[in-house]
């Protein structure tokens, strides 16, 4: 079962990979943005919290301590929502902001898919 600090190290991983994908999606080279260091460790931050969201809500107090956070269902539903608010009238960057919480979220859920008790459906 992977420990909290392999999910704590890939979900901030994946927030910084994600920020220079999207940086990178952004980029107009006619008006180059500085890199923004405060930008950069929100989105590492946002990733890393929903990279460790799901054992806030059932703590990995034992191998089977798997729940509705951590199935497959839980993911759809957060997916679902993530897409309905996106069409809210939400900024941009909050919009951002809970897509890569979502990826942190979905960073785990990788995880702990890799063990022997995997993930249950609902």
């Amino acid at each position: 079962m992977p420990d909290q600090a392999t999910h704590i190290k890939v979900a901030a991983l994946t927030g910084a990979a994600l920020h220079f994908i999207n940086r990178a999606a952004t980029h107009d080279p006619l008006n180059p943005k500085p890199f923004n260091w405060g930008d950069f460790l929100l989105d590492v931050g946002a990733c890393t919290l929903g990279g460790i969201a799901a054992d806030v809500g059932e703590p990995a107090d034992t191998p089977n301590h798997r729940g509705f956070y951590h199935s497959v269902a839980g993911a759809a539903l957060a997916h679902y929502a993530w897409t309905k608010l996106r069409g809210e009238n939400l900024s941009p960057e909050a919009k951002h902001l809970l897509g890569v919480l979502l990826a942190g979220h979905v960073t785990h859920l990788v995880l702990d898919s890799g063990t022997p008790n995997g993930l249950p459906l609902i």
